[in-house]
Parts: C-alpha cells; sequence; structure tokens
C-alpha cells in the first residue's frame, strides 16, 4: 500500500497529465476513460484509477492497464500487488501517470 501511495502521489502535482495535475482526479466519460486506457496500455504508462466498487464505495487506485476488452479492463493493482479486472462501467476517473517525472518530496 506504501508503494501504491507512493506512486499515487504524483497525482497531486508532479508526473500527472491533465487536470488531474491540479489536486484531484475528475470525472472521465466512459468513451475519454477507454481512450486514457487504451493509450495508457499502448505507451506502458500507469493510471490513477477512480473506480467504484460493488459496494458503492470510491476508491482510488494506481494501475498498469495490461488490456481493455469486453467492458473490462485488466490491470496490475499496485496496492495489491497483483493482476485485476476492473468493469468499465465502474470506473470514475483515469489520469495517465508519467513515470519519468518525479514527484516532490
Amino acid at each position: 500500500e506504501l508503494r501504491a501511495g507512493d506512486l499515487g502521489e504524483g497525482a497531486q502535482g508532479a508526473g500527472v497529465v491533465g487536470p488531474a495535475a491540479a489536486g484531484e482526479l475528475p470525472r472521465t466519460a466512459v468513451t475519454d476513460a477507454l481512450r486514457l486506457l487504451r493509450d495508457a496500455v499502448e505507451r506502458g504508462v500507469p493510471v490513477l484509477l477512480g473506480y467504484v466498487g460493488t459496494d458503492g464505495t470510491a476508491a482510488e487506485r494506481v494501475v498498469d492497464p495490461v488490456e481493455v476488452r469486453g467492458g473490462w479492463l485488466t490491470a496490475y493493482d499496485h496496492r495489491y500487488e497483483q493482476v485485476r479486472t476492473f468493469a468499465v462501467h465502474r470506473i470514475s476517473g483515469v489520469a495517465l501517470l508519467d513515470p519519468t517525472v518525479e514527484s516532490a518530496p
């Protein structure tokens, strides 16, 4: 969880591409989320993912997208250190993280 937090720390400043650099993960339309996730798969970059669980609880995860297909995202979840699947309709926001930019201490 600490390592995932370190990666996600970039979402509050350096390392984030787009509006999330301002501090809060924006809501993302499904078509935009799919575009960003496919871009992340092609480029091999991690994303900050807003996700609403089956119990209605919202969470943010740092994941490395592997595949987007059939309404599902397959990604390596840094928090749980394993590959997991996420239902695309439950994704509330996506921000690309740039692993080449160091976060401020």
